[in-house]
């Protein structure tokens, strides 16, 4: 007959008896489930580091890599966000509020700038007859 041994119940039984034993248990006891989550940021560091990587840097990608479920933004939400650190203004195209931020003047050239790349790039979406800045 096979008899499987509960090993958290007999240590609670024995705690009184084995007080060192009990303090040991209770602290290594639930390695395996520690062991996991510790292989997965290590696979995940491992994945994304490179030679030329800052670790602090690093260890902020493995940070947001681990946590990415907890919290998934729209895309609204990021394009803010990036206005509002990189501007200094709140708004852009597609925003959550619908609302464009103050316009800047230099837009015309930024947009010129990414048409150019488009077309850099192999991308033939565009009417070359109409192009003049050849």
């Amino acid at each position: 007959m096979l008899l499987i041994l509960n090993e958290f119940e007999m240590m609670w039984a024995l705690r009184e008896r084995f007080p060192l034993h009990f303090i040991v248990f209770t602290q290594v006891a639930s390695h395996l489930s520690h062991e996991a989550n510790v292989e997965q940021v290590f696979s995940r560091a491992g994945s994304l580091a490179n030679v030329h990587m800052d670790p602090d840097f690093l260890a902020t990608l493995v940070m947001a890599c681990a946590n990415k479920k907890a919290y998934a933004p729209p895309v609204a939400a990021i394009k803010d966000k990036y206005y509002a650190l990189f501007t200094g203004k709140q708004g852009g195209a597609g925003t959550s509020s619908g609302e464009r931020g103050v316009p800047r003047e230099d837009d015309e050239a930024e947009q010129e700038a990414m048409a150019a790349m488009d077309v850099d790039s192999g991308d033939e979406s565009g009417d070359e007859s109409g192009d003049d800045s050849a």
